[in-house]
C-alpha cells in the first residue's frame, strides 16, 4: 500500500474510532439512571450481567459472518444499533428504556467485538507486530484527548436538558459511520465465501479453541484483557456515585471535570509510563505490572474520601489507557491463523463474557458499600492474574493438525516449538525419502521467496517436512483486486530478475500435449518465456501464502523442468483472481512486449482449455474441481471475444 493511502485510510480510521466512542454519555449515564429511575450502583451491576446472555447469543455468529464477508458490514450494523440504544431512552422514557438501551448495546457490542482491530490489521497488513501495538497506542491517545473534550460539553448541556447528551451521542455516531463508509473494504476471503458456511465455522472454532487451550501465554493475555476490562467497567459503574456522594456542591460538573481529566490521564500518563518502562519487558512481565497498577488504584478508591477517590481514578485511567491498546495489539499479533481472526476474537469475548458476568453479578453483592466492594474487586483479580502467570511461564510447545490434502493424501501440523511457529507436512507412506530431498533440493535453488525445507524421517517408512509457518491467508482468499494484482505482480518481478536453472534430477514437463504446435511456437519468441528449467509445477494462488504483506510459494511437490510459461499461465489464467483480462495481459507483458492482445488472449484460452480438461478429471475426487473446471470454461471463452 502506497504512504499516501495508508495515512488517508488511517485518518478515516481515527475518525470513525473517535466518533464512534460513548464519550457524551459516559459521564451521565449512571447518574442518570439513578437520578431518574432510582437504580443503586448494586442494581445496575447486576441488571447489566443479565444482558451479556445476548452478547453470548450473537458473539460468535456475527464473527463468523465478519470472516465471511468482511469486518467492515459488522461495525456498520454495530453504529446503528448504538444509535437505537440512544433513542430508547429519549423516546421511552421509563425504567423499562434501560433494558431496551442495554439490548441494543449488548446485541451492538456483540457485532462490534474484536471488528474493529481485526478492520484496521488488515487495512495496514504490511505493518509489522510492533508497529502495530505502537499505532494502536497513538490512536488510543488520540482518542482520549479528544473524548475528554466531549465528556466536558456533555456535563455542561446535561444540566440544560438531561436529553440533549444523547442527541449529541447519536451524531458522534453518525459522524462514524460517515468516515467508515470511506474506507475500503478489509480484504476478505473469496474461498470461504463459496464454501459451505458451517464447514467454515466449524473449521474456524475448531483452530481458535485449540490455539486458546494449548498455548498457555495466549491464555493469559484472555486472562488479563478480561479482568482489566471488567475492572474498568465497575469502575466506570461505580465512580459516578462514589464521587457524587462525597462532593457537596456542582455534583454533575465536578464529575463531568473530573472524568476528562481521567481521559486525560489516560492519554499523557499511559504514554509517560509505556516510555518510562524498560523495552526489553515481556507482555507476559508487563501485564503482571499493570495488574499490580489496577490492584493500587482500587486500593486508594477503597476509602470513603473525596482525594483517594478522585487519585484512585485518575491511575485507572492511566492503567486503561496503557491495557487496552498492548492487550488488542497482542491477541491480534499472536493468534497465528489470519484468515479465522474475527471468529477467534469473539471466542475470546466469550469467554471473557462468561467470566465477567458471573464474576460481576457475584461481586456486586459486596457494592453494597461501594468502597468495600472496590477493595474486594481490587484484591480477588490480582490474585487471580498472578496465579495465571506463574501458570503461563511453564512450558507451552503445542501442536494443531491442518486440513488433509484431497488429491495426495498428505496432513499438516502448526506447531509452537521453542517460540517458533513451524509447518510439518507428513507424506504418505509410498512417498521416499528421494523425492523430498528433490523438493528441497528445487526450493534451494528456485526462483520464487519461500522457505528451506527440513526432511523429517517419522519411522514406519513415513517421511515428512518442516519448513517456516507463513499463516493461512492465500493469494485466492483476498478478493481486494487491486491488493491481488499487487501481490502478483511483486512474485513476477521477483522471478524477472532472477535466472532460471535447469535441474537435472528433475522430471521434463510434456509441452505437446498442453498447447498447439502454433501456440508454443508463439511463446519460442520470447527467451524470457520459453527458457526451460526449474518452475514450480503448480503456481496457482492457492500455492501462494501473504506473510506480512508478501507473496511465498508453496507446495513443490509437482516442480519439474520445463519453460516459466507454465508457472506464469498457471498463475494469471486462474478464476480466483479478482482482476480482469486487462491486468492480466499486462502481468503477461512483464515479461514480453511483442505480442499483440490478440495473441496473448489466443495463448490463455488455449491454456484455460487445458486446465478445464485437466481438472474434469478430478471433478469424482471433489465437486470443488467440478466448479473451478467449468470456472476455467468461462475464462477461455471471454478471452475469445
Amino acid at each position: 500500500m502506497d504512504d499516501s493511502k495508508s495515512d488517508r485510510i488511517w485518518l478515516l480510521y481515527k475518525i470513525f474510532y473517535i466518533a464512534q466512542s460513548t464519550a457524551f454519555i459516559v459521564p451521565i449515564l449512571y447518574l442518570f439512571l439513578q437520578t431518574k429511575y432510582g437504580l443503586s450502583s448494586e442494581e445496575i451491576l447486576q441488571i447489566t450481567s443479565f444482558y451479556f446472555f445476548f452478547t453470548f447469543i450473537f458473539e460468535i455468529p456475527c464473527a463468523i459472518i465478519a470472516d465471511r464477508w468482511g469486518a467492515k458490514k459488522n461495525l456498520i450494523a454495530s453504529l446503528f444499533l448504538q444509535i437505537a440504544s440512544c433513542l430508547s431512552l429519549i423516546l421511552i422514557k421509563q425504567k423499562i428504556a434501560y433494558h431496551f438501551y442495554l439490548i441494543f448495546t449488548s446485541i451492538a457490542q456483540a457485532i462490534m467485538n474484536g471488528a474493529s482491530i481485526v478492520f484496521i490489521k488488515k487495512q495496514l497488513a504490511g505493518m509489522d507486530d510492533g508497529s502495530f501495538r505502537e499505532n494502536l497506542f497513538k490512536l488510543q491517545n488520540s482518542f482520549y484527548k479528544t473524548t475528554s473534550v466531549f465528556i466536558i460539553i456533555s456535563s455542561l448541556i446535561y444540566q440544560i436538558d438531561n436529553f440533549i447528551p444523547f442527541f449529541f451521542q447519536i451524531a458522534n455516531f453518525s459522524v462514524s459511520i460517515f468516515a467508515l463508509s470511506k474506507i475500503p473494504n478489509d480484504y476478505i476471503s473469496s474461498s470461504k465465501k463459496s464454501t459451505n458456511i458451517f464447514n467454515c465455522a466449524k473449521l474456524d472454532l475448531k483452530k481458535s479453541l485449540s490455539f486458546i487451550l494449548m498455548d498457555k501465554k495466549y491464555l493469559y493475555l484472555i486472562v488479563c484483557g478480561v479482568f482489566f476490562g471488567l475492572g474498568v467497567s465497575i469502575n466506570q459503574k461505580s465512580i459516578q456515585p462514589q464521587i457524587y456522594e462525597l462532593i457537596d456542591t456542582n455534583q454533575i460538573i465536578l464529575i463531568g471535570l473530573v472524568i476528562a481529566i481521567g481521559n486525560l490521564f489516560s492519554s499523557y500518563g499511559a504514554r509517560f509510563i509505556y516510555e518510562k518502562l524498560p523495552k526489553n519487558l515481556t507482555v507476559e512481565k508487563e501485564l503482571l505490572f499493570l495488574s499490580l497498577f489496577m490492584s493500587l488504584s482500587y486500593a486508594l478508591l477503597s476509602f470513603a474520601n473525596i482525594f483517594s477517590a478522585v487519585l484512585g481514578f485518575f491511575l485507572i485511567n492511566i492503567f486503561k489507557g496503557y491495557y487496552r491498546p498492548i492487550i488488542s495489539a497482542e491477541l491480534a499479533n499472536q493468534y497465528p491463523f489470519k484468515s479465522s481472526l474475527n471468529t477467534n476474537l469473539a471466542v475470546i469475548s466469550l469467554i471473557g463474557v462468561c467470566i465477567s458476568s458471573t464474576f460481576q453479578f457475584g461481586i456486586s453483592f459486596f457494592y453494597t458499600n461501594i468502597e468495600y466492594g472496590n477493595f474486594t474487586y481490587g484484591a480477588l483479580s490480582f490474585a487471580i492474574v498472578l496465579l495465571i502467570y506463574f501458570y503461563a511461564m511453564s512450558y507451552s510447545d503445542w501442536k494443531i493438525r491442518g486440513v488433509d490434502g484431497l488429491i495426495s493424501k498428505k496432513h499438516g501440523y502448526i506447531q509452537k516449538k521453542d517460540n517458533e511457529l513451524e509447518y510439518i507436512q507428513i507424506y504418505p507412506k509410498e512417498t521416499s525419502h528421494e523425492s523430498l530431498a528433490l523438493i528441497s533440493d528445487a526450493i534451494a535453488h528456485g526462483r520464487y521467496p519461500t522457505h528451506n525445507l527440513i526432511i523429517l524421517e517419522l519411522g514406519k517408512g513415513q517421511h515428512g517436512i518442516k519448513t517456516k509457518y507463513y499463516g493461512d491467508v492465500h493469494l485466492c482468499d483476498i478478493s481486494d483486486a487491486k491488493k491481488q494484482y499487487l501481490f502478483c505482480e511483486t512474485l513476477l518481478n521477483h522471478v524477472k530478475n532472477k535466472p532460471i536453472i535447469l535441474f537435472p534430477k528433475a522430471n521434463s514437463l510434456a509441452q505437446h500435449h498442453i498447447l498447439k504446435p502454433e501456440h508454443l511456437n508463439m511463446l519460442q519468441r520470447e527467451r524470457l518465456l520459453s527458457n526451460t528449467g526449474l518452475i514450480h509445477g503448480d503456481l496457482n494462488p492457492e500455492n501462494i501464502l501473504i506473510y506480512q504483506d508478501k507473496p511465498y510459494v508453496i507446495d513443490w511437490d509437482l516442480c519439474m523442468n520445463g519453460p516459466f510459461w507454465f508457472d506464469l499461465l498457471s498463475l494469471i489464467t486462474h478464476p480466483s483472481l479478482s482482476f480482469g483480462l486487462e491486468k492480466r495481459i499486462n502481468l503477461f507483458r512483464l515479461f514480453s512486449d511483442q505480442f499483440s492482445d490478440k495473441e496473448i488472449k489466443e495463448i490463455f484460452s488455449a491454456f484455460s482449455d487445458y486446465k478445464a480438461f485437466q481438472l474434469r478429471k478430478f471433478s469424482e475426487i471433489h465437486p470443488k474441481y467440478s466448479i473451478l473446471s467449468k470456472d476455467y470454461s468461462g475464462f477461455s471463452s471471454s478471452c475469445s471475444f
